[in-house]
């Protein structure tokens, strides 16, 4: 046994590099990114692009965005190894169309660094120098930056001509990076190398990359920083798991202790009025969605619509009370509080459990070794408990594996209908404030404790029947 375990857990490392790969590259390619506001939101006002630039490499610096995603990447010759360095999404995209169309990194490189020279110079221009025509020549510049069709660029190039001629008294330096820009366009379209395009190239980036760097902290318990408030994700995950846990251990108890002494009931009294009214029942309960549920429950017993004694509950959230009124007060408001939640958590359960446990025991009661503990004269106690039991809780066994991610992950649709702030109410807010670093550690300990969770249910199949051999 000693022995499978620790296969087992050696099989743990490559099954949760590979989600963890799946997983951070999901993150990775969602919307959504810290860095935004700074590269390409219009919100914030920079004095200029170096300005706005310099705010992008900092903001990326700080949370280690600055670096390559991976140990390599397979990309084709066209591109520079370094092209992760390029921050701003709309000047990435513009690049990578050129660079598509063209292949000549060198002479694109060169065009795109006299744009942003060119730009940079118009905004330095005074204020009071801010007629309509600089103003236009100020829009056209920000067009280059993001425009890779040919014949959009060259009618840019014309109305900044024609802006040129009309206005006459710009600087020269302005000028000059003028028929820098049209020079450097222009060594982009003679000097077109389509051929790198269809040449592959494997680039290795070594081992500081976004990658390594969030993997390793998440072994060491570092699951990153919040982009939405700044805060360590550990510290978040904390707050929430408390109230997730505590509402899904109650709620997994209850579920238990309940499904399965009326589960082997119905067993033993297959077909009875009980047993058909209760299958009917759990039938019901398993088809009601917890939205709908959830609902009714606060409708009909939240409010004093209906008649004062349908006001029982709270409506949401965790406490009524100051925090300053004593533990015990807070404790049982808490509890009064979680009643609502934990039985939407509890009845879904309780209707798959007793079905499983139903089923579980009606398998063996046909089995060889029932017939002969009934032929021994055993009690029938015995026989349930002692004999049929152990074999016919094996399916409850298996659904064992999935009790510790769901106990961690929570039920966001309760939490949300309550006002709950547990990890499934975090993992969903994440996700509407693009919040990756704390939806890709809520689902990397998610994927661990499944893989925890069927070790344990491998366990307890040999210790509850040592025939079972792993």
């Amino acid at each position: 046994m000693v022995k499978y375990v620790l296969y087992r857990i050696l099989l743990f490392i490559p099954t949760l590099l590979i989600i963890s790969l799946v997983v951070f590259y999901v993150g990775t390619l969602a919307p959504g990114s810290p860095i935004n506001k700074y590269c390409d939101s219009e919100e914030i006002n920079f004095e200029n692009e170096i300005e706005r630039s310099k705010a992008c490499q900092s903001a990326a610096y700080k949370l280690g965005l600055d670096l390559p995603r991976f140990y390599f990447s397979l990309t084709q010759r066209a591109f520079p190894d370094d092209f992760y360095k390029i921050l701003q999404k709309t000047h990435q995209n513009n690049l990578e169309s050129l660079i598509l169309q063209y292949g000549n990194w060198d002479e694109i490189e060169e065009y795109y660094e006299s744009r942003i020279r060119l730009q940079n110079l118009l905004l330095k221009l005074p204020k009071s120098e801010n007629n309509d025509q600089i103003i236009e020549l100020k829009s056209l510049a920000n067009q280059l930056i993001v425009t890779s069709d040919n014949d959009k660029i060259i009618k840019v190039f014309d109305e900044m001509q024609s802006i040129f001629d009309k206005q006459g008294s710009l600087s020269l330096d302005i000028e000059s990076e003028y028929e820098n820009v049209i020079s450097s366009y222009g060594k982009v379209i003679s000097n077109q190398s389509i051929q790198n395009l269809w040449i592959p190239k494997l680039v290795w980036h070594g081992f500081n990359n976004q990658y390594h760097n969030w993997i390793s902290n998440f072994i060491k318990g570092d699951f990153g920083v919040s982009y939405f408030d700044g805060r360590k994700v550990s510290s978040r995950i904390k707050m929430a798991m408390k109230w997730t846990l505590i509402m899904n251990l109650v709620a997994i108890f209850f579920a238990y202790f309940i499904s399965i002494p009326i589960g082997v009931y119905s067993a033993v009294h297959k077909n009875s009025l009980f047993d058909r009214l209760m299958t009917i029942a759990l039938f019901l309960l398993h088809s009601l969605p917890v939205f709908w549920i959830g609902t009714m429950l606060i409708v009909f017993f939240t409010t004093s619509e209906y008649g004062a004694w349908t006001d029982i509950f709270p409506t949401g959230g965790l406490s009524s009370l100051s925090s300053d009124a004593s533990y015990w007060s807070r404790f049982w408001d808490t509890a009064y509080h979680l009643v609502l939640p934990i039985f939407c958590i509890t009845y879904g359960a309780f209707a798959f459990i007793t079905r499983q446990m139903r089923n579980g025991m009606l398998n063996v009661f046909g089995q060889q070794y029932m017939v002969t503990a009934k032929a021994k004269g055993l009690h029938q106690k015995e026989i349930i408990w002692k004999h049929g039991f152990k074999n016919g809780i094996f399916p409850l066994i298996s659904m064992f594996a999935t009790i510790f991610p769901a106990a961690l992950a929570g039920s966001t649709v309760v939490e949300i209908i309550f006002s709950i702030p547990g990890m499934g109410r975090l993992a969903y807010d994440g996700i509407l404030q693009q919040d990756w670093p704390v939806v890709n550690a809520i689902l990397l300990l998610s994927a661990f404790l499944t893989i925890f969770g069927y070790l344990v249910a491998d366990i307890l199949y040999k210790l509850l029947d040592p025939r079972v051999k792993f």
